[in-house]
């Protein structure tokens, strides 16, 4: 089941449970429930510019322009932001998994921008006493986002911790083994690479550069007719 058309909004306020390379998706176009995020979306969008009274100036229910029009542009720009990631076009780590992190890096700007200038307005229409208790919630808020980053930041130390995190948490991630693999053939630990290979390829078994990568550490290993096998396998 894919995550729901809120789910990046979501890790950009709440970066919690982040993963270098997230499980790659099954997509089931028969199943209806893969077509809930974009039917939210279309509803989402819908409402917001009925609440805008552009499609008939007597619609609006509840919110005021002044109010809707910024929500709107807010999420048309988050929303027309990730289209170059959506998978309309081939983008070279989609072959490990559809969704990342840092796609919405230029999405989350339209909602640092409404946030910002709705705090903005909060401080010119309220007097000192009625800011202080929203000042306080932001602060906390930020350096609750700075501890984050922090722990977050711990699993970029090394190549072998962040691969080793990304395998703990998504146990299918056959490039995380393959990358493990080549830096344990580099450091003379073959067995461990040819471990992690072996791993990666039955994960992802149509993988060139693994079978490669398997070859030359069976060789290193001295197992000189495994590696001719896995390289027969290019």
């Amino acid at each position: 089941m894919p995550a729901p058309s809120y789910g990046s909004i979501f890790k950009a306020l709440l970066p919690i449970d982040l993963i270098f390379v997230y499980p790659q998706w099954n997509i089931q176009v028969g199943n209806f429930l893969w077509w809930l995020p974009l039917l939210a979306a279309f509803a989402i969008t819908t409402l917001l510019v009925w609440q805008c009274g552009f499609i008939n100036p007597k619609s609006r229910i509840a919110l005021r322009p002044s109010l809707a029009r910024p929500l709107l542009f807010a999420w048309l720009f988050f929303c027309i932001s990730l289209v170059p990631v959506m998978g309309f076009a081939d983008v070279g780590y989609m072959q490990y998994s559809l969704v990342a992190d840092h796609y919405q890096q230029i999405a989350i700007i339209g909602l640092i921008a409404l946030i910002a200038a709705g705090i903005s307005y909060w401080h010119s229409s309220n007097d000192a006493n009625r800011v202080f208790g929203p000042n306080l919630l932001a602060a906390v808020y930020v350096g609750g986002l700075t501890l984050l980053s922090f722990h977050q930041a711990e699993e970029y130390r090394d190549p072998v911790t962040l691969y080793g995190s990304t395998l703990a948490k998504n146990p299918a991630c056959w490039l995380a083994h393959n990358n493990l693999g080549s830096m344990a053939n580099d450091a003379g630990h073959q067995q461990a690479a040819i471990d992690h290979f072996n791993a990666s390829l039955l994960l992802k078994p149509d993988q060139p550069k693994v079978y490669s990568n398997l070859g030359a550490a069976l060789v290193d290993n001295g197992q000189l007719q495994q590696g001719i096998e896995s390289f027969q396998q290019l």
